[in-house]
């Protein structure tokens, strides 16, 4: 019998919102990703040093933490893992500081499902992509 779980795409969502965690999970498993869920920094370390991460889904502004310390730490520690950031609260100094501390994508908040799950397999690891 063939493992299907090392052929998917492996994805955190971090967001404090539970609301919208639920919503992006649900829209992301149906797309066929493996999905994990942490509704703080602390909870997404834990995964990160847990689980084999490929893409992350970070909500910049965590309630009562900052987003961009936790994308510092996946850079220092997990730099294989691709990281988009979701935000509902966009500035261009805000999106400036997202791209220089690693970060591959940047949604704005709401977003469209269609916009997560291309955005989320056009940042998947290269030998998890589809064969022509």
């Amino acid at each position: 019998m063939e493992d299907n779980s090392k052929q998917k795409t492996t994805i955190l969502i971090v967001d404090d919102d539970v609301n919208a965690r639920i919503s992006l999970a649900g829209i992301l498993l149906y797309a066929d990703f493996q999905v994990f869920t942490a509704a703080n920094q602390q909870e997404a370390i834990t995964v990160l040093n847990n689980q084999s991460i490929d893409l992350v889904f970070l909500d910049i502004n965590l309630a009562g933490e900052n987003g961009l310390k936790l994308l510092s730490f996946m850079r220092a520690y997990h730099p294989q893992t691709a990281v988009i950031i979701l935000t509902a609260y966009v500035s261009h100094e805000l999106q400036q500081k997202a791209f220089q501390n690693g970060a591959q994508d940047f949604i704005i908040k709401p977003a469209e499902p269609t916009q997560l799950i291309r955005s989320a397999q056009a940042h998947r690891p290269a030998q998890l992509r589809p064969q022509n």
